[in-house]
């Protein structure tokens, strides 16, 4: 190849890399702004569902928060 050829493959490699990167921030930006609210508002009404059960018999232990919160932390992964 001659010196011109190396050059522009180069050049087209690192023009792809970068607009690759671009794209893919771009992307992680716009879905996250969409996803995140919504997670929190399922993960709150999961965890609210949850308290209401464990306080339906008048008393709401610590031991029965540990575990609404455990149990909304298995869900999420």
């Amino acid at each position: 190849m001659s010196d011109l050829a190396q050059l522009l493959v180069a050049i087209g490699g690192m023009v792809a890399a970068i607009l690759g990167g671009v794209a893919g921030l771009v992307t992680a930006i716009r879905t996250s702004g969409r996803e995140r609210p919504a997670a929190a508002s399922k993960g709150a009404s999961r965890f609210a569902k949850e308290l209401a059960a464990a306080a339906e018999d008048g008393e709401l232990t610590p031991e029965e928060i540990a575990e609404a919160i455990r149990q909304l932390g298995e869900e999420d992964t």
